[in-house]
């Protein structure tokens, strides 16, 4: 028949073939058809949400949602161009990540979401095998839900409140950067205190200044703090705000202790000691210890600077020490005279009566309390303080005590010609004057919050060998002033609750003639350390990976063959070199000790942390 659709021969009709340029308009028509049907079901469907507790390897590169809150301020790294976020949903965390153009993308939303604010955010699940993260492939699928902040007083913030926002009131009282990229505020109000954990952005209130803060609860091991993301979050206010109550001194217990309050009294009387000042204030109700450090009170303007029956009134933290109650002012406007005690004769007011030491002498720790401070009132009161009477004598106008700073500078003054003593023959009578000890051996070692106290022993008897934290770092062989070696010692008598002491002036005035036992100073891999070498003086080079610190300061170094923890004391912080932070190279050198489990190595002085 060929291509006929009838045959030609019997009329019967065969039909036509389906023509194939039919099947490829057909196929095409239903692609497009199913294409479209697809997308409308996908724009009109939501992506998936899960938890973070159920994640598993199943779901790697699937693309879900995750809503929570954000438990970590966000992190943005300028050399890889990448934004991180943490998310907490309460069954676990879960860090989402933004590269390059949708970082740049999400820093110019505002606002960004900070720690506390509630999120919405879809991405692609990635899991290996110990870690979990979410890519955000758009901006636009993250969602932000800005949370209400709750007023209240620092008392009233406790670990339930962790990611929750709270704004608060108070008085900066202290501030701090332990490294590079973390500053660090106590905030007080009247009801307590806590810190406050400031981003770069925001700004550093200076001390004594008036704030409210809003920012997110949040946990520093078991102590509660409030991390502030946004520098509009911190604003700085013109009005005073009250942070200690006005008590009665004889109202004051020991249940008062670490608080912070205030009193107006009359000072009874008022002398210097070997760190400063103190004096005896009263109130008609009781008595209590006015204590002012040595920085403190050169730090106070004349205007300030209290004297014998001056009606003060003072502010400032409770502490406790040998059964006597104190007030420990820290800001200049801490303390402020309310009258002068006027003398009869010239209407001038009382000074000081006692002049301080020429030299002050560091002052050996007592046990004590948490949190309180020593102070060393001698066994008996100084003999001459003026107390107010009706018959007041007349004396100069105050001005302050030439007290030292609570740094001593580095170049300390020319040393006597000293003459050299047995131990035995030094005496009282030779308070103020410089000695030599020729060779003593060290018998015990104390650290102080200040400086380090050694026990010295000859023949004859012994005495306290006192060394402030700034002559220790003169001192050339400081890692040998340990038991059983012998050394020579010029330095000025003091002394101190009936015991004798011997202070040098410079590191030049301790000298080591023979040394312990113990093996020399050796340089190690942080690998080659171990529980064995406990005790022995060691040195290490690594780059600093991370810094955590209150005062004290930890630095975790590493060097390729492990990682090695360097304890800094709070006495050695103020002596180390400048630009500490992650990447910093450094030589240490410190004695290796075991805490709790874990090998550290413990620095005598700032100069034996070198930047390399």
């Amino acid at each position: 028949m060929g291509p006929y659709p009838r045959c030609p021969y019997c009329g019967a009709d065969v039909g036509q073939r389906l023509a194939v340029r039919t099947l490829k308009y057909g196929s095409l028509l239903l692609a497009v058809a199913g294409l479209a049907l697809l997308f409308l079901v996908a724009a009109r469907s939501e992506v998936p949400v899960v938890r973070v507790g159920d994640l598993a390897g199943t779901m790697n590169w699937a693309y879900v949602r995750v809503e929570g809150v954000v438990s970590r301020q966000p992190a943005y790294d300028p050399a890889d161009a990448d934004l991180t976020l943490w998310i907490w949903d309460g069954t676990g965390e879960i860090m989402a990540v933004a590269y390059r153009a949708e970082a740049e993308k999400l820093l110019a939303m505002e606002p960004l979401p900070v720690m506390g604010d509630g999120v919405s955010l879809a991405g692609t699940l990635r899991i290996t095998e110990d870690f979990v993260y979410l890519v955000l492939n758009d901006p636009e699928q993250m969602e932000i839900r800005p949370a209400e902040a709750l007023a209240m007083q620092v008392a009233e913030v406790h670990p339930g409140l962790r990611y929750q926002k709270v704004r608060l009131r108070g008085v900066i009282r202290d501030e701090r950067i332990p490294y590079e990229g973390l500053q660090i505020a106590s905030l007080w109000d009247d009801s307590g205190e806590i810190d406050l954990v400031l981003s770069t952005a925001a700004p550093v209130p200076a001390v004594g200044q008036a704030v409210e803060v809003v920012g997110a609860v949040d946990l520093y091991r078991d102590d509660v703090q409030v991390s502030v993301g946004r520098a509009a979050d911190l604003v700085i206010l013109d009005e005073a705000l009250p942070i200690a109550s006005l008590r009665a001194v004889g109202s004051l217990s020991t249940a008062d202790v670490g608080a912070l309050v205030a009193v107006e009294g009359s000072l009874a009387e008022i002398a210097p000691f070997s760190a400063g000042v103190r004096g005896r204030l009263s109130d008609g109700s009781g008595t209590v210890t006015l204590l002012l450090w040595q920085d403190y009170y050169e730090a106070l303007p004349p205007a300030a600077v209290p004297g014998p029956g001056d009606m003060i009134h003072v502010q400032g933290q409770v502490a406790e020490y040998r059964g006597e109650l104190e007030i420990v002012p820290e800001l200049p406007g801490d303390l402020l005279v309310l009258s002068r005690f006027e003398a009869a004769s010239t209407g001038e007011p009382r000074a000081i009566a006692q002049s301080p030491p020429a030299s002050p002498t560091p002052v050996a720790e007592p046990t004590q309390a948490p949190g309180a401070q020593p102070t060393d009132w001698p066994a008996t009161e100084p003999a001459g303080t003026p107390v107010p009477s009706s018959t007041p004598t007349p004396a100069p106008s105050p001005t302050p005590m030439p007290l030292p700073t609570a740094r001593p500078s580095p170049t300390p003054p020319p040393t006597p010609a000293a003459e050299t003593r047995a131990i035995a023959s030094i005496t009282a009578e030779d308070v103020d004057k410089t000695l030599t000890v020729e060779l003593a051996g060290i018998a015990a070692v104390d650290y102080l919050s200040k400086g380090v106290k050694y026990t010295l022993t000859d023949a004859s008897g012994s005495i306290a060998l006192l060394v402030w934290q700034d002559v220790l770092e003169e001192v050339t062989d400081r890692h040998d002033l340990l038991p059983g070696s012998q050394v020579r010692v010029t330095g000025r008598i003091d002394e101190y609750e009936g015991e004798l002491e011997i202070v040098p002036r410079g590191g030049e005035g301790v000298t080591v003639v023979n040394r312990g036992s113990r093996p020399p100073v050796e340089e190690r891999s942080m690998a080659a350390i171990a529980a064995p070498d406990e005790g022995r003086v060691l040195t290490v080079q690594g780059a600093l990976d991370r810094i955590e610190g209150r005062g004290w300061l930890r630095l975790w170094l590493q060097d390729g063959t492990g990682e090695i923890l360097i304890f800094v004391p709070e006495r050695v912080v103020p002596y180390l070199p400048p630009g500490l932070g992650p990447g910093t190279r450094l030589r240490v050198t410190g004695e290796v000790e075991i805490y709790q489990g874990s090998l550290e190595i413990i620095p005598l002085a700032g100069a034996d942390v070198e930047v390399r």
